[in-house]
C-alpha cells in the first residue's frame, strides 16, 4: 500500500468569487493528479533496456 503524507500545490487561480468552490476545485485537482501518478504503468524493453510507454513520445510544445 502507498500513503500520501505530503501534498503541495501551486495554483494560478485569478479572482475567486466562491472560495468554497476554489477549494473544491483544487482539492479535487490534486486527487485526480494524485491518482494518475499511482496508476501509471512503466513497460521497459529488456533487450535495449529503454522504456517503451506510448507517453514518453509525446512533446510538448513550449511557445
Amino acid at each position: 500500500m502507498i500513503r500520501v503524507t505530503r501534498v503541495v500545490s501551486a495554483v494560478a487561480a485569478g479572482r475567486i468569487l466562491n472560495t468554497k468552490t476554489a477549494s473544491s476545485q483544487i482539492l479535487g485537482g490534486v486527487v485526480r493528479g494524485i491518482g494518475r501518478a499511482l496508476h501509471e504503468e512503466t513497460l521497459i524493453d529488456h533487450e535495449l533496456g529503454r522504456l517503451m510507454n506510448a507517453m514518453m513520445d509525446r512533446r510538448c510544445s513550449m511557445s
